[in-house]
């Protein structure tokens, strides 16, 4: 992780200036991980709010993706792994991308050590963590070139049952076999 940060660093990507802290010209924040805790709890009982929740996250990735991409001329392979070197850096968890098929827009992640983990027993549902999905349908639909591209979380460590949340990104119609509704 560090010479991926010492890199951004020296090639001013990365800065911390006058209140304001961006990394490739996007303004990013640094806040409370509770914050996120919230949102999970009200995402347990809002509909309305996981969808806006998830779609917010997938836009934003998207565009921030391909405002990199404009810049930084990455390569869709080795784009998957700068979101990725990003995601942690940023202080997310680790992330382990267990497939990432090209041909059929399928990818497979697994993510430790999300806020979430502090949720075990407090939330009735699982899946939760709708703003991962969101950020990863975001990520993966510029990676494969196609915006149409969701996510949904398959295992969740608010179930107690998984040390790890994991999320499968494809078409739709691929996705929904792991879960009927996007939103449910």
């Amino acid at each position: 992780m560090l010479p991926f940060v010492t890199k951004l660093l020296f090639s001013k990507q990365l800065s911390f200036e006058a209140g304001k802290f961006t990394i490739f010209g996007h303004r990013v924040m640094i806040f409370p991980v509770d914050l996120l805790l919230v949102l999970n709890k009200r995402c347990d009982k809002d509909k309305e709010l996981r969808k806006m929740l998830y779609t917010a996250m997938k836009e934003a990735v998207y565009g921030f993706a391909m405002d990199i991409d404009r810049s930084q001329n990455i390569s869709k392979g080795d784009m998957a792994g700068f979101l990725t070197n990003l995601t942690e850096m940023n202080g997310y968890g680790k992330i382990k991308i267990r497939k990432l098929d090209f041909d059929r827009k399928v990818a497979i992640f697994q993510m430790f050590g999300l806020p979430s983990e502090r949720q075990v027993g407090k939330i009735k549902h699982s899946p939760i963590d709708y703003y991962w999905a969101g950020m990863l349908a975001g990520g993966a639909s510029f990676v494969f070139k196609d915006k149409s591209i969701e996510c949904v979380e398959i295992k969740c460590v608010v179930s107690g049952k998984s040390p790890y949340c994991e999320f499968v990104a494809g078409k739709k119609e691929y996705v929904r076999k792991f879960r009927k509704s996007l939103f449910s």
